[in-house]
């Protein structure tokens, strides 16, 4: 690629967790050749999110305490966080906001 002026940039996050089938190629990439790391958070709109978002990315465990803290845990069966979850897609839907359901 260097004779012909090419880059290869992958972007990615090698601690994020991928599918079972990718093997972690990020990873394998930052091990080989290093990577640059972006420091500012910009994905979560509140500051607690943004905070809590690189704690569970560093794998620390207490960090399940904020999204409990803020109601973002639910329990249930598997058919009531089914309801649920239809539920608040519905709720979302009604209120004009635009939602994804991914299961």
């Amino acid at each position: 690629m260097r004779k012909h002026g090419a880059y290869l940039r992958p972007v990615g996050d090698a601690r994020q967790l991928g599918s079972p089938e990718a093997g972690g190629g990020f990873r394998l990439i930052e091990d080989k050749h290093g990577s640059h790391q972006l420091m500012e958070v910009v994905r979560f709109h509140q500051e607690w999110e943004r905070e809590n978002s690189l704690l569970l990315r560093a794998g620390d465990v207490a960090a399940d305490r904020a999204y409990t803290g803020h109601g973002r845990v639910m329990e249930g069966t598997q058919d009531q966080m089914q309801q649920a979850a239809v539920d608040r897609w519905v709720a979302d839907h009604l209120a004009g906001r635009e939602t994804i359901l991914t299961t």
